[in-house]
């Protein structure tokens, strides 16, 4: 193993979503291992950038939103000047463009964080997408991670080679969920929320294409129809299609138990806020957002996507629904509401394999072995 630190540069998209997120917790623990890591996002988010400016070398985000080309310049002039031994791509034009303007050759790894859309539609543009993303993964030799069992399986199937594929999945820091009661206290009090309401909450980037909200909303109203101002449905993120759903939920004429909260740089404090989570994601790599809620002690329904299945046990740690299924995620959150599971004991159960299974010094660990391992085999 070589006495150095190692350089790795991180490029993702979006500096608000879930990767991010996983990021936040990841680098920390990659950089006590002996690894300098530095980051580039796609777009500016001032406090996303100041936030990895304090935990990596150096943290830039592109000026594409104004110039793509302008942009693309500021990418192959961040890849020259920091020089590093590895480049680690997250998401689809991160990796497109980093095989295009790193001149370093073969220490390029990427992440696929979701078994996403294109990978699956029959569509034109999803077909030349899938296979521009194959033909550069194939033809530059790139280490691709799956974060869980079903991405390693999806890509193996499109034809990434097996000796470049890693299984190495999604974690979550496991500590730090003791304050439970009294985080729960403080954000219904923030949001003026009544200690009665029993509350449903889902967290990430308000994105209809992956996350099905707008089936969230559609069986939400179906909840309202049958237990009235009992409930409350709070959603945790922003995102393209904030203001679509805003606009559904005034068509569904559940307007007023519906809380669209924002973003917020620490969410688990208000998903304490909540009685019960629910996952109504079409497709999903891990489930950040899920793992975690799990760890602040809430009972969770979720689809049978992505690690869900994995760590959700139906009936015993949680309920598993089929995505796209309205009507089934309205009978589950009504049997919470009655209470027709004990929650407690579920939420609980849930919260132990979680964290028995996805600590994320596990997934830091991974990491690290493979950059070592890129390290020697580039000797």
């Amino acid at each position: 193993m070589t006495d150095q630190p190692i350089k790795v540069l991180h490029v993702v998209h979006w500096p608000v979503s879930g990767i991010t997120s996983l990021l936040r917790g990841l680098i920390p623990l990659i950089t006590a291992e002996g690894v300098n890591c530095h980051i580039i996002f796609f777009y500016h988010d001032a406090d996303t950038v100041a936030d990895f400016a304090r935990i990596c070398r150096t943290a830039h985000s592109l000026d594409l939103s104004r110039s793509y080309a302008r942009g693309l310049r500021q990418y192959a002039g961040h890849i020259k000047t920091i020089a590093p031994d590895i480049l680690h791509t997250h998401s689809f034009q991160p990796l497109v463009w980093g095989s295009l303007l790193n001149r370093r050759g073969g220490r390029h790894v990427t992440t696929v964080h979701s078994n996403y859309p294109y990978f699956t539609k029959r569509t034109v543009k999803s077909l030349i997408k899938k296979w521009i993303e194959r033909f550069f993964i194939r033809q530059c030799g790139i280490r691709t991670i799956a974060v869980g069992k079903v991405v390693h399986a999806l890509l193996g199937g499109l034809g990434v080679p097996q000796r470049n594929l890693y299984l190495i999945e999604n974690g979550v820091d496991v500590t730090g969920y003791d304050g439970v009661a009294e985080a729960r206290l403080a954000a219904r009090r923030e949001l003026a929320i009544e200690n009665d309401r029993f509350v449903f909450v889902t967290l990430g980037r308000l994105d209809i294409g992956t996350k099905g909200y707008d089936i969230l909303l559609q069986a939400f109203r179906g909840v309202c129809d049958r237990h009235g101002g009992q409930v409350l449905m709070m959603f945790i993120g922003d995102g393209p299609d904030r203001s679509r759903l805003e606009d559904m939920a005034q068509q569904y004429g559940v307007s007023a138990q519906v809380k669209f909260i924002g973003y917020k740089k620490n969410p688990v404090s208000y998903l304490c806020a909540g009685d019960a989570y629910v996952c109504s994601s079409v497709v999903e790599g891990f489930g950040l957002a899920t793992a975690e809620a799990m760890l602040c002690g809430l009972p969770v329904i979720a689809t049978r996507v992505g690690a869900n299945p994995e760590m959700i046990t139906h009936g015993i740690s949680g309920i598993l629904v089929e995505p796209g299924d309205p009507e089934a995620i309205t009978s589950a959150m009504s049997d919470f509401v009655i209470r027709r599971y004990p929650l407690e004991d579920m939420a609980q159960r849930g919260k132990r394999q979680v964290t028995g299974k996805y600590d994320i010094r596990n997934t830091a660990a991974a990491y690290v072995k493979l950059y070592k391992s890129m390290m020697e085999s580039a000797r």
